[in-house]
């Protein structure tokens, strides 16, 4: 049996809201977010997971603070010390809009230990576990710069180019599933928007947005036993009926308010073996968001009221 966590969306650098806390002189709101990345990466010491997979988005910008950093490489090192292997997928959040730049996660990439995949470039990893080895299709957040555009697409407008960039990262998931051995247990792992997919705080479908869309078809295929996703924030599973799980793990604390109702948490995936995958969504110790409706009259002062 394979066991592993799947989380995504940390988001360290969202500070809205609360305060700086007088103890630590760091805000209050990187402080819970910190509490809850430690509660997971607890969690998987604890069960002595065979590999820790996040799928993209560490931080709020491509340019987080040395403080963001170094909260996030204290967690990281944690996983490392305990002899767990880290998978990594960059997000839209961790990637710079200027071609050349590093990635917010490259720095991974450069500290000399061994045990840390960082996946910027769509990618088989072959992963060695203390359990198997476990086959590992990553794939970033589809950009201009990870998609080869040649000269012909030059004169596309935005929605052909996002389309064909959905066409493309389809058909480059398909080639790498097909050098896959089909003995081996398979995730496929990826920073994207499903079109079944639910955005948090609404109701509202990914669709309607200008993201590279993909359908639950082009992702679920063989011999994938799981499929884990970053980007949208609200945990929700878009193949309940069939294998494999395609897994929305959401985010580890919540963004905004739009989100106060929303639990909060990440993935623990056993494959048992072929087509037999099981998981436990496990919740999060979040800051509760509670909401004040104030209601007005038309007589007395606004400011007084």
């Amino acid at each position: 049996m394979i066991k592993f966590i799947h989380t995504a969306d940390i988001h360290f650098g969202v500070e809205n809201y609360g305060r700086l806390d007088v103890k630590t002189g760091i805000h209050s709101r990187l402080l819970d977010f910190y509490k809850v990345l430690n509660f997971c990466v607890d969690t998987a010491i604890e069960h002595n997971v065979d590999f820790f997979l996040f799928a993209g988005d560490a931080y709020k910008t491509a340019n987080p603070t040395p403080t963001h950093q170094k909260l996030f490489m204290q967690c990281m090192l944690k996983l490392h010390k305990a002899n767990i292997p880290i998978v990594m997928v960059v997000g839209n959040h961790d990637n710079p809009l200027s071609f050349g730049k590093a990635h917010a996660l490259d720095i991974f990439n450069q500290i000399p230990l061994d045990g840390f995949e960082i996946i910027s470039k769509p990618r088989i990893v072959m992963l060695k576990t203390k359990s198997r080895v476990v086959q590992i299709v990553g794939i970033p957040w589809p950009t201009r710069n990870s998609i080869t555009l040649n000269n012909e697409h030059i004169n596309l407008n935005q929605n052909d180019i996002t389309s064909y960039i959905s066409k493309a990262v389809s058909k480059i998931i398909e080639e790498l599933a097909s050098q896959l051995d089909p003995n081996l247990p398979a995730v496929l792992t990826g920073h994207l928007t499903v079109s079944s997919g639910i955005f948090s705080g609404s109701e509202k479908q990914a669709v309607y947005g200008t993201d590279p869309i993909f359908l639950p078809s082009q992702l679920g295929i063989k011999p994938f036993d799981y499929v884990a996703l970053g980007h949208l924030h609200r945990f929700q599973n878009l193949n309940p009926q069939n294998n494999p799980p395609i897994i929305y793990a959401g985010s580890l604390e919540r963004i905004d308010f739009g989100e106060r109702k929303e639990e909060k948490g990440f993935c623990l995936v056993k494959i048992n073996n072929k087509q037999s995958t099981t998981y436990e969504f496990i919740k999060t110790p979040t800051r509760a968001f509670i909401q004040i409706d104030v209601y007005l009259n038309e007589i007395e002062s606004q400011t007084e009221q």
